[in-house]
């Protein structure tokens, strides 16, 4: 397999492409590892979840590492990658997350009715909570088959 690394612009359109991270944090002795939903915008992650377990962490150390690969769609000898570390943020701003949350759900469109009505009435009741992941740090790596 050949690796390459990824540009800046390349991490940049892979980030823009994607759109489920897994968010790794550790405070209080715990470590806690989760898949989220996500929209790349304005050179940040954006992310939306409920109260519970990983926001009682990340309010005890903003601190995470996250990572994002499209090998659930491509194979597992033929991929793309990238890591990074940063600082997430509550959003609690209204007008802030006004503008964030349009882009939010046209990355995912396409979820089920079911879905969308919960995401919609928790919303509405101020049950969502909105993370904002400003990367402090990004590499990407690409890997494919020999010769590709």
């Amino acid at each position: 397999m050949d690796l390459q690394a990824l540009t800046p612009a390349q991490i940049d359109a892979f980030l823009a492409s994607q759109r489920i991270l897994r968010l790794a944090m550790d405070a209080g002795g715990e470590r806690y590892l989760v898949p989220l939903g996500y929209v790349w915008l304005d050179g940040a992650l954006w992310c939306v979840t409920i109260a519970g377990r990983k926001t009682a962490l990340l309010e005890m150390n903003p601190r995470v590492a996250f990572q994002i690969d499209d090998s659930a769609t491509r194979d597992a000898f033929d991929w793309t990658s990238v890591t990074g570390e940063g600082e997430v943020e509550f959003v609690t701003d209204a007008a802030r997350i006004s503008s964030v949350s349009p882009a939010w759900f046209r990355r995912f469109s396409d979820m089920p009715g079911w879905a969308a009505k919960q995401y919609e009435e928790r919303q509405r009741g101020g049950a969502l909570v909105w993370l904002r992941i400003r990367p402090t740090r990004l590499s990407g790596r690409e890997g494919a088959p020999p010769g590709a």
